[in-house]
């Protein structure tokens, strides 16, 4: 992760505040054909020269992918993209599924990009125009969500990073051509997108179920997370507001307007885009109390609490990498490589029955009783999510031949 870091400088971001141009946006960008970009480039030219997916140039100076190993690498990638929505529905204050499918990572034609970056807050954050009664009122209301840094980073590595490679191995192997122009709309209008469809409501569900069911033990879907997220904040967040002082309000009056007209229309930053300087404030507290709660810190600057450090170790998974299938070694090599495969890898850490059920027994408090809040963190580590992807079982040759099966299923 270091080196992902360092070669595409993700702690550097620009936010312009741009929510007009179409294909722009800070994760992605989808102006250009298969939503390239200079980093996907880097990220192309490394499995090229690496020998990885089997990428050959074939005589139409186009690219040839191995289908196997572009089908096992499609597999990860949509298991890896069930525990980034795990993640993201957990630690960023989430609201209804049917939001999660309106958010875009750029602009187009429904509205602004649905990722933004807050340089005052290092990290980014998901706007959102939504409304539950909006197909019925017509009515929408502006929604912003900050996301933890180390979440935020996963984001832009599989959309930016990945998701442009990712569909040229798509195109290469399970993906038609009348289909082409459906799966490009997809994954250009959708954050949660894998196996060339954009993922709805009931997938985000069930990646969820699996996510807790692996963790505690118990199958908790979206509708059975809204009672646990409000339980949460009633508990353990302080939900205490600073209110504008009385110097304030005068001071806006004595120069011809009132505060909110003030933080709409003058010395606004570029980077909030329609966005409010107060709307902004509000929503970082509330995000910054929440990863508090859950363990984690908002922006790369800012260090979580002992506490959380150390609930972060109790669910700590020590697998870190999304597999890529290898490069064909010589016959020495590989002979010696099935010797050493024998041997069996040392068992993992968490989630063992002890685990999950002093953890259930939280939840279960959690969820019976009410109690003045707390600061003590809950239970989550953000990059456990895209590390069990690597925990999975992999496909069997009869999934890889049918890889089209593979999209939606529930991984467990």
């Amino acid at each position: 992760m270091e080196e992902a870091e360092e070669l595409f400088k993700i702690k550097s971001l620009v936010e312009t505040g741009d929510e007009t141009t179409p294909g722009y946006g800070v994760i992605a960008d989808t102006a250009n054909p298969l939503m390239r970009t200079a980093e996907s480039d880097k990220f192309f030219l490394r499995l090229f020269e690496e020998k990885r997916l089997g990428l050959q140039p074939n005589a139409r100076g186009g690219i040839n992918v191995d289908k196997v190993q572009g089908l096992v690498w499609l597999a990860t990638i949509h298991k890896a993209y069930g525990m980034l929505v795990a993640a993201c529905h957990i630690l960023v204050i989430a609201g209804r599924g049917t939001e999660w499918e309106t958010i875009s990572p750029t602009n187009n034609e429904n509205g602004p990009k649905g990722v933004v970056y807050d340089p005052g807050a290092c990290t980014g954050a998901f706007d959102s125009e939504y409304h539950k009664g909006l197909n019925i009122q017509g009515v929408k209301k502006h929604n912003r969500r900050y996301i933890p840094y180390e979440l935020f980073r996963l984001l832009y590595l599989l959309l930016r990073v990945v998701r442009p490679v990712e569909l040229t191995t798509l195109f290469a192997t399970i993906v038609a051509d009348t289909d082409k122009p459906a799966t490009i709309q997809a994954y250009n209008n959708h954050i949660f997108a894998s196996m060339g469809k954009a993922w709805v409501a009931d997938d985000m569900s069930k990646a969820l179920q699996s996510w807790f069911d692996d963790v505690i033990g118990m199958r908790l879907g979206l509708h059975d997370y809204r009672h646990l997220g409000i339980a949460i904040q009633r508990r353990f967040m302080d939900l205490s507001e600073r209110k504008p002082t009385e110097n304030e309000l005068a001071l806006n009056r004595l120069r011809g307007h009132e505060k909110a007209v003030a933080d709409d229309h003058y010395a606004r930053e570029t980077h909030l885009g329609s966005c409010s300087p107060d709307e902004r404030g509000r929503a970082l507290a509330l995000g910054r109390e929440y990863h508090k709660v859950m363990g984690f810190s908002t922006g790369f600057n800012d260090k979580p609490t002992a506490e959380a450090q150390k609930l972060r170790e109790d669910f700590y998974y020590t697998s870190t990498a999304i597999p890529l299938p290898t490069k064909k070694l010589g016959r020495r090599k590989e002979s010696k490589q099935k010797a050493e495969s024998k041997i069996p890898p040392p068992p993992l850490p968490p989630a063992t029955p002890k685990k999950r059920k002093a953890t259930a027994v939280k939840l279960q408090a959690l969820t019976t009783s009410v109690a003045e809040p707390q600061t003590q963190p809950l239970f989550l580590n953000a990059e456990a999510v895209v590390r069990r992807s690597s925990r999975l079982r992999k496909p069997s040759a009869k999934t890889i031949e049918t890889a089209e099966t593979l999209a939606f299923e529930d991984s467990d």
